[in-house]
This record gives structure tokens, C-alpha cells and sequence, in this order.
């Protein structure tokens, strides 16, 4: 991909909101360096600000902070795209409720985003976007398991 593209990492509309307003446009032509330098700063901020509270939870920061253990990696990556697709946005849902108790529920139990979204009123609900996303997911984390073995080899060799 070249660097007059508009990036190897998509960035979200509201960029600004997040990274403040030297952020580039979303949509627009950027170079590599930018758009890599926003995105992980977007990552940062999804995982650290507190942008409200929801039942005492402040979102986001506390969804990645909760002791996870030796599936955090997982339950990460799946509360990750919840954010960026709008799980935790009233505006996502048909009645305009967050069902916050459900998702986190879901979360810590495993359950797939196909199965657990579909009980919701998430307008993408029973949709293969979900699905496909936590196909992605799946394999990311076996690209990235795949790679500490690899590391633990070569310093072993």
C-alpha cells in the first residue's frame, strides 16, 4: 500500500474527537507515519479515557482493566471491537439501551459475538459482520500466539 493512501489502519470519523484536531481526516489521502502514529493513539486513548460512566463503569478504560488472566488477550481483543463497532453506543441500538450487564456477561463467559449480539438490539445483530469480525479476532490471536512461539524458540536456539 502506498502512502498516498488513506492508511494501512482505518481510522474512525470522530479521529478528531479522540486524538484531538491535528488528527488527519478520516477519509482522506495520509502517509503511513500519520496514520500509523493515529491509530495506535486511538487504540490508547479507547483503552485509557474515560469517556462516560454506564452503572458505575467508566467506559472504556474499566472493560480493560478487569482481571482476565490467562484469556485476557481474548476477552481484549473482543471488548476492542465492541468498542470500535458500537456494542457500548446507545445509538447502535434500536431501543437506544446499552445492555451493558449482557455484553460483559457475555465477555467473561465466552460466548461468541454472533450469539451474544444476536440476543441484543444491535442494529447489525444476526448479521454476518459479527461473525466475520470474531473470525478475524480468532485469527489474529493465533497470528500472535504462532509469533511468541516463535520468539521463545529463537531464544532458545
Amino acid at each position: 500500500m502506498s502512502s498516498t493512501s488513506r492508511g494501512l489502519y482505518p481510522l474512525p470519523e470522530n479521529i478528531a474527537y479522540w486524538n484531538g484536531h491535528d488528527a488527519p481526516a478520516w477519509n482522506k489521502k495520509t502517509s503511513l507515519e500519520d496514520n500509523m502514529y493515529h491509530f495506535f493513539l486511538y487504540m490508547g486513548h479507547i483503552k485509557n479515557r474515560v469517556v462516560k460512566t454506564v452503572n458505575g463503569m467508566k467506559l472504556y478504560r474499566d472493560l480493560f482493566r478487569r482481571d482476565r488472566g490467562a484469556g485476557a488477550s481474548e476477552f481484549n481483543a473482543k471488548v476492542l471491537a465492541g468498542v470500535v463497532h458500537g456494542y457500548f453506543d446507545s445509538g447502535k441500538y434500536r431501543d437506544g439501551k446499552i445492555p451493558l450487564r449482557h455484553l460483559i456477561d457475555g465477555h467473561k463467559n465466552d460466548r461468541s459475538l454472533a450469539d451474544m449480539m444476536g440476543e441484543t438490539k444491535y442494529k447489525y445483530a444476526g448479521t454476518s459482520i459479527i461473525a466475520n469480525r470474531e473470525a478475524n479476532i480468532r485469527n489474529a490471536l493465533e497470528r500472535l500466539q504462532l509469533h511468541k512461539q516463535a520468539t521463545k524458540e529463537a531464544a532458545k536456539a
